[in-house]
């Protein structure tokens, strides 16, 4: 093993609190990986609460594993270091289970990156019983884990506190069976998804026609979903200098929302809304702002505030059913005066179904208004620093409304990006920040295909990250999963997962939303 590698391992280790060490001798060895760096991951409450809870479980111990930075991925390879967790450095291949937290479709790549670091082959048929079970879970995949099922052996869907203590409970009687009838077994858990027992057929014209299910295997799969939040403390259980929350102590005072937002995928998939019972801040939503949360966050060092208008218009938050009104916006933007926190942050997007050039206009239209507001009740501007402005292009994704809705094209989005800084280029203090909308494009393609963009991610990890040169490579269409927009009685690929709203309700609310 590289002296550099691990020398950088132990200077991470020791830099934490809360790091938990178990002998893995007579245990079931785990190494939950996070397929982005370890600063990413570990500013994730979702991955301390898994990691938390593996090692509670008895006979299991959980070890983790990030993508390595640039620097020491190099090194990986040209040393032919084979990818170790961080609390034994352990090889990856060493372990039972390699368990994967996908919370971002732009992570996928990363999955395979990671598995060839591991020397573990990638696909799941070229596997066999001496390498670890591949499993995911998290929001992505939990909406549709289609697009990496050639990789995984299995999924967990939906929440896991009560799910994994019974997956392990299962897996700690596996003795001397063959992994084919392993998966079956595990397949019976509520909330598992096996896509070995699922065989997808195509029609000519690329469509889902049908799916033909193994004897034994559940024709449907519904989502993990626990009752009562208070059973489940969620809170930061590593501390480490190296995340976006180095000093801060984050928990979990609910889950899901009550809002109900068309393009929102965590609003669907994790609900209904739940709360704990001692409940304390939970989300700055402009028309629930009362001036003791500011007074909060000033008191606690707090400089920056982020808030949601999305769209300039109030025609289209009323389209993506965000029925915010402006005064509601510039009534939040007061109090926020009032008690001189310096920066805003504001998010937007563009490319909403319907979106019209004038809504487009109307961000620009807003941010000078909330600006100028912030000028004129804050003497003269003399306590903003600043008003960021954050834009992200639209994606359509499962589960969702908007799941029948097309990607705006990437040139359009580009446009409107471009619109917008120009016609705020002249404005001081503020700034606009926004994602290339080739990674909408990607996320798309990610989030709404079916198995066979799996060749696409393969041919993207031998082209070396080519994004271009693994499109042509295959021949999948990206296009017929991004600019194309669903009819009604569409098969989708995500269809089999039960996320407690049917289809039906959800056209529904596209239908009101189109006609807005």
């Amino acid at each position: 093993m590289s002296k550099k590698l691990r020398d950088e391992v132990t200077r991470l280790l020791s830099q934490e609190q809360g790091t938990i060490r178990k002998s893995g001798e007579g245990r079931i060895r785990v190494a939950l990986v996070y397929p982005n760096t370890y600063y990413i991951g570990m500013s994730n409450l979702g991955f301390h609460t898994v990691y938390h809870l593996l090692n509670q479980i008895p006979g299991c111990s959980c070890e983790r594993v990030f993508l390595p930075d640039w620097e020491s991925l190099e090194e990986f390879q040209r040393t032919n270091t084979s990818l170790f967790s961080l609390e034994s450095q352990t090889p990856l291949n060493q372990f039972d289970i390699l368990a994967f937290s996908l919370s971002f479709e732009n992570d996928y790549p990363n999955v395979l990156t990671i598995l060839d670091l591991a020397k573990i082959p990638l696909l799941r048929k070229e596997r066999n019983e001496r390498y670890p079970l591949i499993m995911g879970g998290g929001i992505a995949v939990t909406l549709n884990p289609e697009s990496l099922s050639d990789f995984f052996d299995l999924f967990t869907l939906g929440e896991s506190e009560e799910l994994l203590p019974e997956f392990f409970a299962l897996f700690q009687k596996f003795e001397k069976v063959s992994r084919e009838t392993q998966l079956m077994e595990l397949s019976q858990l509520e909330g598992v998804y096996v896509p070995s027992l699922y065989n997808i057929k195509y029609s000519e014209d690329g469509f889902v026609e049908s799916t033909f299910v193994h004897s034994g295997a559940p024709s449907t799969v519904k989502r993990r979903w626990i009752k009562n939040l208070d059973d489940f403390p969620t809170c930061s259980r590593i501390f480490t200098p190296h995340t976006e929350f180095g000093d801060t102590f984050v928990v979990e005072v609910n889950r899901g929302c009550i809002w109900g937002c068309r393009f929102c995928a965590a609003g669907f998939a994790y609900r209904p809304y739940r709360k704990r019972e001692r409940q304390t801040l939970s989300s700055l939503r402009m028309n629930s702002f009362h001036p003791d949360i500011i007074l909060s966050l000033r008191e606690s060092g707090h400089r920056t505030v982020a808030l949601a208008p999305e769209t300039g218009s109030e025609r289209l938050r009323k389209v993506i059913n965000k029925n915010l009104s402006d005064e509601q916006i510039f009534k939040a933007v007061e109090v926020l005066v009032e008690h001189r926190i310096p920066s805003l942050k504001l998010y937007f997007m563009v490319g909403l179904p319907t979106e019209q050039e004038k809504d487009i206009e109307a961000i620009i239209d807003l941010t000078k208004k909330i600006k100028h507001q912030v000028v004129k009740e804050g003497k003269g501007g003399k306590y903003l620093e600043r008003i960021t402005l954050s834009i992200n292009s639209f994606v359509p994704k499962p589960h969702t409304p908007f799941q029948w809705a097309v990607l705006d094209d990437v040139n359009s989005l580009r446009d409107k990006l471009k619109r917008i800084k120009t016609g705020l280029k002249k404005e001081e203090k503020v700034t606009v920040t926004y994602d290339v909308p080739k990674w909408a494009y990607i996320q798309a393609l990610l989030s709404r295909g079916d198995r066979r963009v799996g060749r696409i991610l393969l041919a993207l990890h031998t082209s070396g990250g080519d994004w271009s040169k693994a499109f042509k490579q295959v021949d999948v269409n990206p296009d017929f999963y991004v600019y194309r927009e669903r009819t009604y009685d569409e098969v989708f690929p995500w269809d089999f997962i039960e996320q407690g709203t049917t289809k039906e309700y959800l056209y529904a609310e596209y239908q009101k939303a189109i006609k807005k």
